[in-house]
């Protein structure tokens, strides 16, 4: 079964769908940059008996990168094209046509695009008369009112990446721990303070994939050249390793940036996803500010870590 309805909708409507797309093209291309400094902050304290510390979490992540955008007919979101119009709009009639029809409508079809070429009229006509002859010998219920066929318009959506080869990304530690512990075993050596920190700082140079230290390569974004709105991808999360100085012996501590694990990551992608930010006025500069607040879910030790966004999107 088929219809024959998409078909001559189609045709109907061919020559509006790009007229009224705006200037941009499909194929067209803009290029540019985003910046983005994330700052993460949090302080907590701890008892155990008499025993007790305080520490404070000073963090920042800034990321730069190239950026490309194409104009193509669909977001690359699915909350936005998920509001996109249906290719078909109005109800399409059961039809009752054999394979043997559905080659001859072909045939009509192809031979109606060779014979028309470019005029669209000639080819609405010719499969109108088709249409008629299936329509009388039982084969086709041809709708009263047509339904609406919605081309896609191919240049709605500026769809915008990053160049992670040629990103640079520096994540920076400079957490603070003031502790009070018990000397030996508990009454025999007093007590005894000790402060120190958890400090370093880890440039990457380029991207490597998704994973690890090249997680803010996951950038993306999309103008919506209709609604002149933008949304964005922002991802907040990256690795680094920092110097553990507490007193006894120097090593290698393995750091996100904001004080979790990898398995953040998912979380985080989901609070720093804004689609429905209104564009500026010439749509060549986007700036943004957020604070998001427990982006670390309270952690191991319960101590929050707010984290603080800024964006600068820059287009040609």
């Amino acid at each position: 079964m088929t219809s024959i309805a998409p078909i001559l909708g189609a045709a109907l409507v061919a020559g509006t769908a790009f007229a009224a797309a705006d200037a941009a093209q499909p194929g067209d291309r803009r290029t540019g940059t985003i910046e983005v400094t994330v700052t993460y902050a949090g302080q907590g304290s701890w008892k155990r008996s008499l025993e007790h510390g305080s520490h404070v979490y000073d963090r920042k992540l800034v990321y730069r990168m190239p950026l490309v955008g194409h104009y193509g007919p669909a977001s690359g979101f699915e909350e936005i094209d998920a509001k996109l119009p249906p290719a078909i709009e109005g109800p399409i009639p059961e039809q009752k046509m054999s394979k043997a029809d559905i080659a001859d409508l072909s045939a009509t079809f192809e031979a109606a695009e060779a014979a028309c070429g470019e005029d669209e009229d000639c080819l609405v006509q010719a499969m109108k008369g088709k249409a008629r002859q299936l329509h009388a010998a039982g084969k086709i219920e041809v709708p009263k009112q047509m339904p609406k066929a919605n081309l896609p318009d191919f240049a709605r959506f500026l769809v915008i990446s990053g160049d992670c080869p040629r990103s640079v990304a520096t994540l920076s530690a400079a957490d603070r721990y003031d502790e009070t512990l018990i000397e030996g075993s508990e009454g025999a050596g007093g007590l005894r303070r000790q402060t120190y920190s958890v400090a370093g700082t880890a440039t990457l140079r380029g991207g490597k994939g998704d994973k690890g230290d090249t997680h803010h390569c996951r950038f993306n974004a999309v103008i919506d050249t209709r609604t002149n709105m933008y949304g964005l991808q922002l991802p907040i999360w990256a690795r680094v390793a920092a110097s553990d100085g507490r007193p006894g012996g120097a090593r290698d501590v393995d750091f996100t940036g904001t004080g979790g694990s990898a398995r953040l990551a998912e979380k985080l992608d989901a609070r720093t996803r804004w689609l429905e930010l209104p564009m500026p006025a010439g749509g060549k500069l986007m700036t943004g500010h957020r604070v998001l607040e427990n982006v670390n879910d309270a952690g191991p030790d319960g101590t929050p870590i707010r984290a603080t966004v800024d964006w600068k999107i820059t287009l040609d």
